[in-house]
């Protein structure tokens, strides 16, 4: 009985010292401004690991043989404490070159450059340019390695020109697909949206990381990351800029000053028939001709050596129709975090003018909501909504129409003048250029408004397990309807106009289906609205194992396992119409024309959904693969087809972290070394109804019937 009490009492003795060898750390993980970091991993040397709450605060078991704790996040320079107190509070500093080195789009999670076999731009907004149109697309422009982003003009509001891979097919176009926080934006081009509101952008090129959008990918990606608040106080921030655009013209390129024209004692410029030239006050033009030697300017025997003094002047027609344009950006954004919730609400005003002369006006207002909440511990809520409402009433959007004109008109032409009445005239005759054409008259008798209203809505439901698993399901519904109304004045009145049968034209506005009327003397009136809806879902589920943390295994492996699905649907609607012959009255509307025709009645729905499979292992930071694929089905092409499939597969080794290189001299030129291959598939669907034959309707005798069309 004696010796079963002493081997209880004994018993009980290592018990208290196993419980008294062990202290219980807790405290709190913030950055250098002092706001909490939620996840940040607090792991005891060689043991066990925790990670921080949404409140920054941790708590973790600490043998008294293992006194040192690695306190780490993503994004962040990690530290190595010895610890002497229950009491330990810890504060990270920004890792800058690190944190640019962590991308997300193309791995279907956070990873670190390091441990990438594949090529993924990413710029965070320090280094985008502070452009004067405030639009992400004009931002891009130069910034990314071996693409090709350019501006197709100098309006104002145009698209910019995205070639990232290469033409990939006949009719899907080079335009990359658009993502904003994880979700495809499809109605809204880049150049509706604002600069103000991302704070990163990432660029995918190859098709090793592109194949996990299957057949979205073919023509790289582009993914938008949304400014969220940070924890603090509310921090407002105002910013407002002017700038002033000019069309550049390196070597003051410019038409001949001195002509080969034929001319008479009195050094003016005579037709054929040896009539001097001059200006017809009534049909505001040059009815003759200028005679050259043997007929023809391009003559051995020309000799430009005559100038532009006597009856015909120079003019410098760039200078004409070219002007600098003001532009005004002015954007608030009020942001912040306390506690569970964080917040922050742009809102900006873009202003421009365009740099052709008297050819319109063009704003842009853009207002961005982004809210996360933590509902309960490892849920959390985001929704992020922008309102976009641009105006234009630019007649000419890109300027071609323009340049065409003036470059095909001779020196001679003052595309000021105006006829006898007061009005412009067209066309100043074959004097002054087969092919010319005044834009001031388009001025003159064209209006355009166009008006266009984009709404883009981000749902997000994310939550972590306590361990290993992560499920993340996102919700997107992306809209924009466009009006567009172009009327063309009745010109009956112009005696030029009907004296060579030119008349204002019709530019297509943006995403026309033609042009439903063209030159139309007695006035016009086009209408065109044009719809397009499209939803996102997408619902991820991943699984990351690290095997030396989570199983206390001695090797640095880890595991992540992406399954994920998602639906696409698009629908667009399309309205065009037109009325002519306009009355004798003023104002009158679309009713009051003579005659009225529906152009286009158009409606599309497409729907498309896939899943994904990717698996991933990394060791360490010395190597990894990672293995998957893709499967999409599509609404082109009917039901009970089969998927398109998209493989990937990739692989890296980083010489650089094995200690034979780390003790080698080369490090101090060399400080690292990667070598990774890779190899993906990636598609293009094609539009809604390109498999199908189309018919088109037509007239057959009395009844109506269907042809072919003849394109």
């Amino acid at each position: 009985m004696r010796k079963i009490i002493l081997l209880l009492t004994g018993l009980f003795i290592l018990s208290v010292q196993g419980a008294l060898a062990q202290t219980q750390v807790s405290g709190t993980v913030k950055d250098a401004s002092g706001a909490p970091i939620a996840g940040a991993t607090i792991s005891v040397k060689g043991g066990t690991a925790v990670t921080s709450a949404a409140d920054g605060s941790y708590s973790v078991k600490l043998p008294a043989a293992k006194k040192i704790l690695v306190v780490s996040f993503v994004g962040y320079i990690p530290k190595t404490l010895v610890v002497n107190q229950s009491t330990l509070d810890v504060t990270l500093e920004t890792d800058n070159k690190a944190l640019s080195e962590v991308v997300v789009t193309g791995t279907g999670g956070a990873v670190s450059k390091r441990k990438l076999a594949f090529a993924v731009e990413s710029i965070s907004q320090d280094k985008l340019p502070a452009v004067s149109t405030g639009d992400v697309g004009s931002a891009l422009v130069g910034k990314i390695a071996g693409a090709q982003i350019s501006s197709t003009s100098g309006s104002p509001g145009q698209p910019v020109n995205i070639l990232l891979r290469g033409i990939n097919s006949i009719r899907g176009g080079t335009l990359p697909m658009i993502l904003v926080d994880g979700l495809e934006v499809k109605a809204t081009s880049l150049e509706s949206l604002d600069l103000n509101s991302y704070e990163r952008i990432e660029v995918v090129q190859g098709p090793a990381a592109a194949s996990i959008y299957g057949a979205q990918g073919a023509n790289g990606v582009i993914q938008l990351f949304s400014k969220k608040g940070k924890q603090g106080k509310t921090n407002i921030s105002i910013s407002s800029s002017v700038a002033s655009n000019t069309l550049l013209n390196i070597g003051e390129v410019n038409k001949a000053k001195k002509h080969a024209f034929n001319v008479n004692a009195n050094g003016e410029v005579i037709s054929s028939g040896g009539i001097p030239l001059s200006f017809d006050p009534v049909t505001g033009s040059y009815l003759n001709n200028p005679g050259t030697l043997s007929g023809f300017l391009i003559n051995p025997l020309s000799k430009y050596s005559n100038a532009y003094d006597k009856n015909l002047k120079w003019y410098d027609h760039y200078k004409m129709f070219f002007k600098t344009g003001l532009n005004y950006n002015n954007s608030i954004n009020i942001s912040g975090a306390k506690d569970k919730m964080d917040y922050s609400f742009i809102l900006s005003d873009n202003r421009q003018n365009t740099v052709f002369a008297n050819n319109g006006d063009y704003d842009r207002t853009n207002l961005t909501a982004n809210i996360g909440v933590e509902l309960f511990k490892g849920l959390k809520f985001r929704t992020t909504t922008q309102l976009i409402q641009t105006n234009s009433t630019l007649l000419d959007p890109s300027g071609r129409n323009m340049f065409y004109a003036i470059n095909n008109s001779r020196p001679f032409a003052n595309f000021e003048q105006k006829d006898a009445a007061g009005f412009y005239t067209p066309y100043f005759g074959d004097a002054v250029g087969v092919n010319h054409y005044n834009f001031n008259y388009v001025i003159e008798n064209s209006k355009v408004k166009d008006k266009t209203i984009d709404i883009i809505q981000g749902l997000n439901l994310n939550y972590k397990f306590p361990k290993f698993v992560e499920v993340d399901a996102k919700y997107g519904i992306n809209r924009t309807a466009y009006n567009s109304r172009y009327q063309i004045a009745e010109q009956s009145h112009s005696e030029g106009a009907d004296y060579w049968q030119y008349w204002a034209e019709f530019y297509a506005p943006r995403n026309s289906y033609g042009n439903p009327s063209s030159k139309e003397q007695t006035g016009e009136i086009n209408n065109r609205d044009f719809i397009e809806t499209f939803q996102n879902f997408t619902a991820n589920t991943t699984i990351k194992f690290d095997f030396q943390q989570d199983f206390n295994l001695k090797i640095p492996l880890t595991s992540a396992t992406l399954v994920g699905w998602d639906y696409r649907k698009r629908n667009q609607t399309d309205y065009i119409s037109y009325g002519v012959d306009a009355p004798s009255f003023t104002p009158y509307n679309a009713f009051d024309m003579a005659t009225f025709k529906i152009q286009r009645d158009y409606k599309e729905e497409f729907v498309t959904y896939g899943y994904l499979v990717n698996q991933r292992f990394d060791y360490g930071n010395y190597g990894g693969i990672s293995v998957g694929f893709r499967s999409d089905y599509s609404s082109a092409f009917g039901r009970g087809s089969k998927p398109f499939t998209f493989p990937r597969g990739d692989a890296y080794i980083n010489l650089s972290s094995f200690g034979f290189y780390e003790k080698s001299k080369i490090r101090n030129v060399v400080t690292g070394v990667k070598f990774r291959g890779a190899y993906g598939e990636a598609g293009i669907q094609p539009n809604a109804y390109d498999r199908f034959p189309t018919l088109v309707t037509a007239t057959i005798g009395a009844q109506s019937g269907f042809r072919e069309p003849t394109t």
